[in-house]
């Protein structure tokens, strides 16, 4: 991302950053079908006599998806003068360009919408293992690759790097296609229509609830980067675009965590296994603070240093000091947070989830929309962390209350506090002796915020062993 800033600059940096926002957005159109199917084929794929139902439930939602890909598509082709002349504020890029790279970016979205089906069937089929493989050498492909075209190729670079994203989708869209069909049980003589309603009306009430939540948190999550596209100039976006980068960098730590346990979570809760399934839990729990404490807390202590040392801008770096810390904190809180909605997901019920969702709803819109304009993008961070630590202190309780009773106040106060007190306790005293006896230059810096991260991860895990290892609390009660 550094380098990306520096070949280039800013502005069209901050199309890369419009470009991630589009797709977030483009998730309204899942329609839960992603997620449901998951769902559907861990509980199909063991019963010999109900797996070929995976095919037609996959051929269903491949022909809405190819038609609501091709939609979205036509709409953003449709709308894209309007993006480049009355919304996107720049002064030093082509707009003919522009328009260009936002065609580019159109397809690439549908190439990525038809991926993302193929790949939660994958992951249910819990072949984690494979996908990641795959994922680790396209994403090596599309950023590291990208990056080597762009440093050869002459202006404007970012149509260049665009269309190069559009060609490393269609290469995944295939592999990850072949795949799923390799995986696929045999139709056993039986047909397989385009569209089955039997099927889709028997988990559309699963479906719809997931749906309606990824919807409303998707406007949650993203209004705030919308409104700032349009009141940030595209320059100042791009520096913007690093904040969501990091953020988006501490979701990337725990989204292997959820797709891994999701699976087994909902195995053992359909199977009544009680103790295993809170065993699971508290592990998976575990997994998310080791994850991301230490460098959430890193972040949000030397945030100057963390901008300087990654990119080498300071003015970047004196933009972003302000706002990285709120929104590392609230992206840390929102990790450990979120893993009340694998209760759910596990139960087939998420009732809960959408009132969450709408409630949240009601109050955040108008809430940023109006921080944003009063306060700028200062306003937006304070909103973002504020909102994210009452879900934690109000919401989690509430919904442990209703899957696991007599589990919420001794997990947080023994799984969750000791190990995140340990590990901020540990990384300030490591931080105050390193940054006295250490050299101020960018690559002195560089060891300072690994030793200070480093000591954080070696103290929290050790933390999180003991607490698992050992005796302190008797979890297997809850129920």
């Amino acid at each position: 991302m550094p380098l990306y800033l520096r070949y280039m600059g800013a502005e069209a940096y901050g199309l890369i950053g419009f470009f991630t926002l589009i797709q977030s957005w483009m998730y309204l159109f899942d329609l839960g079908m992603s997620p449901a199917l998951g769902r559907e084929v861990v509980l199909l794929r063991s019963d010999a006599n109900k797996k070929w139902r995976i095919r037609v439930l996959l051929r269903s939602f491949e022909s809405i998806f190819t038609a609501l890909g091709a939609l979205t598509v036509l709409i953003i082709l449709l709308t894209k003068q309007f993006i480049v002349n009355d919304w996107l504020r720049f002064n030093e890029l082509d707009p003919a360009e522009v328009s260009n790279a936002i065609s580019f970016m159109a397809i690439t979205i549908g190439f990525r919408w038809i991926a993302t089906l193929h790949k939660s069937l994958i992951n249910a089929y819990e072949k984690q293992v494979w996908l990641n493989a795959v994922e680790v050498i396209l994403a090596t492909a599309r950023f590291p690759g990208a990056l080597a075209l762009v440093s050869i190729v002459s202006e404007p670079v970012y149509v260049d790097f665009f269309a190069f994203q559009l060609a490393i989708s269609a290469v995944e869209a295939l592999i990850v296609s072949r795949k799923t069909y390799a995986l696929l049980p045999e139709r056993e003589g039986k047909k397989v229509p385009f569209i089955c309603l039997e099927e889709l009306r028997r988990i559309a009430p699963f479906a719809a609830s997931i749906a309606y939540g990824a919807g409303i948190w998707i406007l949650i999550s993203q209004f705030d980067k919308l409104i700032l596209s349009k009141a940030l100039t595209l320059g100042e976006y791009g520096y913007f675009t690093l904040v969501a980068t990091v953020c988006t960098g501490i979701s990337t730590l725990t989204a292997p965590i959820s797709k891994v346990f999701l699976p087994r979570m909902t195995v053992l809760w359909a199977g009544h296994s009680r103790d295993a399934f809170v065993d699971l839990y508290r592990k998976g729990a575990h997994l998310v603070l080791v994850s991301v404490v230490p460098i959430v807390t890193s972040i949000s202590l030397y945030p100057l240093e963390v901008i300087v040392v990654w990119t080498g801008n300071f003015e970047a770096a004196q933009w972003i000091k302000p706002i990285l810390p709120l929104y590392a904190i609230g992206c840390g809180i929102l990790a450990l947070g979120s893993i009340q909605y694998w209760l759910q997901y596990a139960n087939g019920n998420l009732r809960l989830h959408v009132w969450y969702n709408s409630v949240s709803a009601l109050v955040t819109v108008p809430l940023v929309y109006f921080v944003v304009l009063k306060f700028g993008v200062i306003g937006a961070a304070w909103s973002w962390v504020l909102l994210r630590a009452c879900t934690y202190v109000f919401w989690m309780p509430y919904v442990h209350r209703k899957f696991l009773k007599g589990f919420h106040l001794r997990w947080v106060l023994i799984d969750v506090m000791v190990p995140v007190l340990c590990c901020v306790g540990v990384e300030i005293l490591v931080g105050e002796y390193i940054w006295n006896h250490a050299g101020s230059d960018r690559w002195a810096q560089m060891l300072k915020l690994g030793g200070v991260t480093l000591s954080g991860f070696v103290s929290i895990f050790l933390t999180n062993v003991i607490i698992i290892r050992g005796r302190w609390l008797f979890f297997r009660s809850a129920s």
